[in-house]
């Protein structure tokens, strides 16, 4: 009884592989080298990155926004000291 079980499950088994292995899709052709076709789009990636990086972090820009916030906070502390030496006067 056993045995006939191990050869039912092996005809069985080997029924399965010969499906599954005929709709297995085919091979793709070996002039393909998945190895450049990775390198360039991380190289494409690493520039989109890079432009990014240059365009978030422009020298000028960041220059000028310091000095505006420099501007402003120095605006308000005259702001503040004039206020506060109005009452002084009086």
């Amino acid at each position: 009884m056993q045995k006939s079980m191990i050869i039912v499950l092996a005809v069985c088994l080997l029924s399965v592989h010969a499906f599954v292995k005929r709709d297995a899709p085919a091979a793709a052709p070996d002039n393909t080298n998945y190895l450049e076709d990775i390198q360039k789009q991380l190289g494409a990636l690493s520039k989109q990155v890079g432009d990014k990086l240059k365009e978030t972090f422009d020298p000028e820009e960041l220059k000028k926004g310091l000095n505006d916030a420099v501007n402003s906070i120095g605006k308000a502390l005259e702001d503040l000291k004039a206020k506060s030496e109005a009452p002084k006067k009086e």
